[in-house]
C-alpha cells in the first residue's frame, strides 16, 4: 500500500510562523501541505468525503511539531458571526469565533480557508487571542470586540497588545457582490476596469486593529493569498473539496 492510502503522516509540516510575538509565545499557521498527507493536505477538521479520524489524527501531528499534547487545543464551533469567549483548560467548543484565555498552556484554535485568522498577544497581562475574521466578522468588528474583551476582562492596555494577521483571501482576488461591498469603508474596496469589486479584508482588519488601540508597529501581516497561492487551502478556489487550515497560538508555562 502506498503512502498516500496509508494516510502518512511522518513529515514535518509547513508552517506560517509569526516573527511579532514574544519567545514564550508558540503560534502557526498551517499551509495546505499537500505533500504531508496526500491527496488531502493538513485538514484541521473533518468534513465528509475525507477518511475518518483525520482531522484529529492532523492535529495531534501539529501539536507534536510544535511541542504540546493534544489535549491542549481549544476549539470552537466557527459561525461566521462576531462573539468571542473566554476559555479556560479543557473548555468544550460551542458556538463562536474568538477565543481569549490568560492561562499558560492552553492551545487556542482558529480554522481558516480564505477568512483570516488574527492572534492576539499581550506581553504583560499574559494574555492570548485567537478569531476566527470572515467578511462577515471583519464587518462586524470581531477584532474590535477581542481587543475590548482582553482589555475589560483582563486589563490588556491595546497599546501592549501584539497582533499577527494569517494568510487570506486577498484584494487581488476577493470579487464580492455589491451587496457585500457596500458593507464596507470605500477605502477598503477596488473596482477593475470591468467594474467588478474587490474586497480588501486585510487592509479592514487592520484598520480595526488600529481603531482599537494597538500600535502599526505591534501589528505582523501575512500577504499570501489563499486564493491566489496554491500553498494555502481556499474555498473560493477549491469549493466543497477544499482543505481547512488551523491557526493556533499558545502561552508556554
Amino acid at each position: 500500500m502506498n503512502a498516500a492510502a496509508e494516510g502518512r503522516t511522518d513529515g514535518q509540516l509547513e508552517l506560517d510562523r509569526p516573527q511579532i510575538f514574544p519567545d514564550d509565545i508558540v503560534a502557526a499557521v498551517t499551509r495546505a501541505n499537500l505533500q504531508f498527507d496526500a491527496p488531502h493536505g493538513f485538514q484541521a477538521s473533518t468534513r465528509e468525503g475525507l477518511p475518518e479520524g483525520i482531522g484529529e489524527r492532523h492535529r495531534a501531528a501539529l501539536a507534536a511539531q510544535l511541542g504540546f499534547a493534544p489535549e491542549a487545543y481549544v476549539r470552537q464551533n466557527q459561525v461566521h458571526g462576531d462573539e468571542v469567549q473566554i476559555v479556560g483548560p479543557g473548555a468544550a467548543p460551542r458556538d463562536s469565533d474568538g477565543l481569549i484565555c490568560s492561562e499558560a498552556g492552553v492551545a487556542l484554535a482558529v480554522n481558516i480557508a480564505d477568512c483570516a485568522a488574527i492572534l492576539l498577544c499581550d506581553p504583560v497581562q499574559n494574555v492570548i487571542g485567537g478569531l476566527h475574521s470572515g467578511w462577515r466578522g471583519t464587518r462586524d468588528g470581531i477584532a474590535l470586540r477581542g481587543v475590548s474583551l482582553m482589555n475589560s476582562a483582563f486589563g490588556c492596555e491595546p497599546a501592549n497588545m501584539l497582533a499577527y494577521v494569517s494568510a487570506c483571501a486577498s484584494v487581488d482576488n476577493y470579487e464580492v457582490g455589491p451587496e457585500v461591498a457596500r458593507q464596507f469603508p470605500a477605502g477598503t474596496m477596488r473596482r477593475d476596469e470591468r467594474g467588478r469589486l474587490f474586497l480588501d479584508i486585510r487592509a479592514r482588519i487592520v484598520q480595526q486593529l488600529i481603531e482599537s488601540g494597538l500600535t502599526a508597529a505591534h501589528i505582523e501581516m501575512s500577504t499570501a493569498c489563499t486564493i491566489g497561492d496554491r500553498r494555502y487551502h481556499s474555498h473560493r478556489r477549491d469549493g466543497k473539496q477544499a482543505g481547512r487550515a488551523m491557526a493556533v497560538i499558545l502561552r508556554r508555562a
